[in-house]
């Protein structure tokens, strides 16, 4: 079994799971009632002092390029990483029982 193959398929699955993980921390917040208590206060204090002018607070929808761009990019590494391994299996040098050229007797 070769390093890319491993990656590949148990690679791909753990980089899921890590997203997830980190997705479901960052909905928590991690954070106490306490600290909740504390940010709601500065925030309510910041738009006391909003002037006429001054831009709007950033949205979630402000951040649907950023996560488009980057399911792209591990949409494509899966789809790279899934041709390497496809095409490793089949090939004779890697999968197979024939010796590479340059190793022939």
């Amino acid at each position: 079994m070769h390093a890319l193959e491993v990656f590949g398929g148990l690679g791909a699955v753990l980089l899921g799971a890590m997203m997830a993980w980190a997705y479901a921390i960052y909905r928590h917040r991690g954070q106490s009632r306490k600290e909740a208590d504390w940010v709601a206060r500065e925030n309510a204090e910041a738009r006391n002092e909003k002037r006429p002018g001054d831009p709007g607070p950033a949205t979630p929808r402000d951040a649907r390029p950023l996560v488009m761009i980057f399911c792209a990019v591990l949409a494509t590494a899966a789809i790279l990483f899934g041709l390497v391994w496809w095409q490793s299996a089949r090939s004779p040098t890697f999968g197979g029982d024939r010796a590479p050229i340059a190793q022939g007797r």
